[in-house]
């Protein structure tokens, strides 16, 4: 998708994008530096957008205003283009869901040990865990990514799956899905480990937290080089995710009852996503322009 335009952040566009979809034109809105950017498919549909939000700010778009008759039609096609335009992110999502619900948010042995770091068998209600060589050597490889799927409560989901669809799905739009899986799949893997080291004791953790601020490390530092790729983040979002972060480190939220939070994974990920967003924002950086005297 290309950039049609951009407007003041404090502007309502619902009724202008609900004309767009009316109109046939697919696109998406995001905020980016306090600012909406409208993304349509390709220039014709840039200069039609542009055109019409003129004559919508004049107060001459036509059937801007009707809403009531078409709300239905233009909900669904709203939904037809979010899956259109991120099917990874949304495949993601509901391989997720549908893993939590099966492991009974983790309270089915019989899913959990299946999907955990290191198999287990439960023994008088206690899990007793294998090595991870033990694992490994039996060819049990998936277990170094599969914790991810793992959610031990609803809020927990849905916390980690919103933050998939809004990272995920900027990153999937504006850098392909491949790359998008190709990210999990690395932030996954190290969050993993990490964490593993960590609670040797009681290996059992999971959540896709450490994928997440592995998705916002890179997101962040990538948009600092390359400040036009579309993956730039409002202060608010990255003030709020780190401080999130700080606090899980106080253990504040295990004595209020959210349980152990799985801390080295969050930092790992974070780690390794910055790093990830820093190699390749250099790498993709543009050349500074030179004048010739």
């Amino acid at each position: 998708m290309i950039k049609a335009l951009s407007t003041d952040s404090n502007r309502d566009l619902g009724p202008f994008s609900r004309w767009l979809w009316k109109a046939g034109l697919p696109h998406r809105i995001s905020e980016e530096r306090g600012q909406q950017v409208l993304w349509v498919a390709d220039d014709r549909a840039a200069q039609v957008a542009r055109e019409a939000l003129m004559a919508y700010e004049r107060g001459e778009l036509e059937g801007v205003a009707e809403e009531d008759g078409h709300e239905l039609a233009v909900n669904l096609n709203a939904l037809f283009q979010m899956l259109v335009q991120h099917p990874v992110t949304i495949v993601l999502i509901l391989v997720t869901a549908v893993i939590s619900l099966l492991t009974g948010f983790g309270g089915d042995a019989r899913w959990v040990h299946w999907l955990s770091f290191v198999d287990f068998e439960l023994v008088a209600g206690f899990p007793y865990f294998v090595t991870i060589a033990q694992s490994l050597g039996e060819g049990e490889y998936w277990r170094l990514l599969t914790p991810i799927f793992l959610h031990f409560s609803a809020i927990h989901l849905i916390f980690n799956m919103l933050w998939l669809f809004i990272l995920g799905g900027r990153i999937e739009m504006h850098q392909g899905g491949r790359f998008l899986l190709l990210l999990i799949l690395v932030t996954g893997l190290l969050s993993n480990v990490g964490q593993y080291v960590f609670s040797m004791e009681h290996p059992l953790f999971g959540g896709f937290s450490g994928v997440v601020y592995g998705l916002l490390g890179y997101c962040w530092i990538y948009s600092r080089f390359r400040p036009d790729a579309g993956l730039s983040l409002p202060r608010t979002v990255i003030g709020f995710m780190v401080g999130w972060l700080l606090i899980c480190f106080t253990g504040i939220l295990e004595v209020i009852g959210f349980g152990d939070i799985a801390n080295a994974a969050h930092t790992i990920g974070l780690i390794s996503g910055c790093a990830l967003g820093g190699l390749l924002g250099f790498m993709h950086r543009q050349p500074e322009s030179t004048e010739e005297s």
